[in-house]
Parts: C-alpha cells; sequence; structure tokens
C-alpha cells in the first residue's frame, strides 16, 4: 500500500441535498451571466478580485448578515 497518497471519504447526497446543490448552481450561473452583461458591475468584480482574502471573507460575512436581515 502506498500512504503517501491521502484518500477522501465519499459522501453521498440526501435528494434534498443534492437539489439545493443543483439549485445553487443554478443561481450562480445566472449571477455570473448578469456580471458578464453589466459593465458596472464587471467592473466592482475585478476591483473586488484584487481584495485579499481576508478582505474578501470579511465582506461575504457582511453580506450574508445582509441578507440574514433582508429574509
Amino acid at each position: 500500500m502506498n500512504h503517501s497518497i491521502s484518500v477522501l471519504p465519499t459522501k453521498y447526497l440526501t435528494p434534498e441535498e443534492e437539489n439545493t446543490l443543483v439549485s445553487q448552481s443554478d443561481q450562480c450561473k445566472v449571477l455570473l451571466r448578469q456580471i458578464k452583461t453589466t459593465k458596472g458591475l464587471r467592473e466592482t468584480i475585478r476591483n473586488f478580485r484584487k481584495f485579499s482574502n481576508q478582505q474578501r471573507k470579511a465582506l461575504g460575512e457582511v453580506n450574508a448578515e445582509f441578507s440574514k436581515d433582508k429574509d
């Protein structure tokens, strides 16, 4: 046996979890399509890519909190 290669466990999804993943994937595709076709948003995303990982994470957390308040 070769122990130098790590093996990750397989996770099987319930039908509900699978539907959630497909739904999230579809939402991401729609968002990416909107980003590609919206000039102002495209520039915002380009600038966003210049941020450090820590800054991106902080902005993501802020966005998540605002989303909770909106619901």
